[in-house]
């Protein structure tokens, strides 16, 4: 217990200095065309030409869609899509389908509608009902708590740990805040709460702290911003 309430004492410094610190450099993004993204169905492929470029060719077909969701559903709009001719029967496009459409709007007013790839949610849904389904006949009620703690982990990552980042706070010191919190709950979800459990909690985390300290050691040793490309190198 004295071992535990030291690990939440740090556990609450950690926190506290995250949100005191001062932010660390970003670089502002650069103005853009704004981008929006629909579901769309194809509802003709209003023609198709094969062009050779430097001896490669070239599938390039112009396709007639109707917007499904967002405030623009029921919209029809036209489209193009490139592929190459060798393996253009498993990659173009046909009637019927779903794909995800980009709208980029630019400068100018000018919309334009790009087919990004084919929308595949739906079939993702039965996949992942199948996955939940064959860990919880497999493991039981260890499988529902780890399926919980997997939700948990995402919703950390989505809603505290990628919006700190962007925000311009410190990622390593968000991650391993993030993965702490990931750590104690999924694990307890898992295993149950029993002295077993919290000695595996216990290790972990002094892993994971370690493995910050030294993350940080190398970042200041290399002189690592984040800021670049593989070009510099």
């Amino acid at each position: 217990r004295v071992l535990l309430r030291t690990l939440m004492f740090l556990f609450v410094v950690a926190v506290l200095f995250l949100f005191f610190k001062n932010d660390v450099f970003a670089l502002a993004p650069p103005s853009s065309p704004k981008e929006e993204y629909f579901k769309g169905i194809i509802s003709q492929i209003i023609r198709e030409d094969t062009t050779e470029v430097s001896g490669f060719k070239t599938l390039t077909q112009t396709i007639g869609l109707t917007i499904q969701d967002g405030y623009e559903k029921g919209k029809d709009v036209v489209s193009q899509s490139a592929s190459d001719v060798k393996g253009s029967e498993a990659q173009k496009y046909r009637k019927g389908e779903n794909v995800i459409l980009q709208k980029t709007t630019l400068p100018s007013g000018q919309e334009v509608y790009l087919i990004v790839d084919r929308y595949r949610l739906d079939a993702v849904m039965y996949i992942l009902m199948l996955f939940f389904a064959s860990v919880i006949l497999v493991a039981g009620k260890k499988g529902i708590g780890s399926i919980l703690g997997m939700v948990f982990g995402l919703i950390v990552i989505a809603g505290f740990i990628a919006p700190l980042i962007v925000a311009g706070k410190d990622p390593l010191l968000v991650s391993i805040i993030g993965a702490l919190f990931i750590m104690v709950v999924s694990i307890y979800l898992a295993h149950g709460i029993s002295k077993q459990t919290t000695s595996a909690i216990v290790s972990t985390f002094l892993s994971l702290v370690f493995a910050g300290i030294l993350s940080y050691v190398f970042v200041a040793m290399t002189s690592l911003t984040g800021v670049g490309n593989e070009d510099s190198y």
